[in-house]
């Protein structure tokens, strides 16, 4: 299952590379914000969906390129790019605990 959710994901970021240099340039096209937001929620899905199972590092790298997308297409104040921001903030929070717990589990 998660294979498939991989090449999803593929499949959507690789969409970006349909954009012809007219729609880069036109940045304000439907064509362009509607491919750049797919690729963005595609990350954040991923991103959810290896956090539930449990990957919090490629969850965190997941997020981390739907973040950069979204801050550099959509700018920082866009409400994809906070969510991101906060999903990230999250699962660094969630990493920590789980490395502070690993740590006492050790030295018992």
């Amino acid at each position: 299952m998660q294979g498939e959710r991989n090449q999803y994901l593929v499949e959507i970021v690789s969409k970006g590379e349909t954009l012809n240099d007219e729609d880069k340039k036109n940045k304000s096209s439907n064509k362009y914000k509607n491919i750049i937001t797919t690729m963005i929620m595609a990350y954040y899905n991923y991103g959810a969906e290896l956090e539930h199972v449990k990957d919090i590092g490629s969850s965190l790298k997941a997020l981390t390129s739907g973040y950069e997308l979204a801050n550099r297409e959509l700018g920082p104040d866009h409400s994809l790019t906070i969510n991101l921001q906060l999903g990230i903030q999250k699962l660094i929070e969630k990493k920590k605990v789980i490395l502070t717990m690993f740590r006492i589990n050790l030295s018992v």
